[in-house]
């Protein structure tokens, strides 16, 4: 989880602004695959 948040962080930095909507849509995405892990 560490490395994804880092990742996000790395993200939102360089894409600013924008950063913001990747930021989500990683997160969505995030929590969707682990929601299906626990199935």
């Amino acid at each position: 989880m560490i490395v994804i948040a880092t990742v996000f962080w790395l993200e939102y930095y360089t894409l600013g602004g924008l950063g913001i909507a990747f930021l989500f849509i990683d997160i969505c995405t995030t929590c969707y695959q682990l929601s299906n892990e626990k199935d």
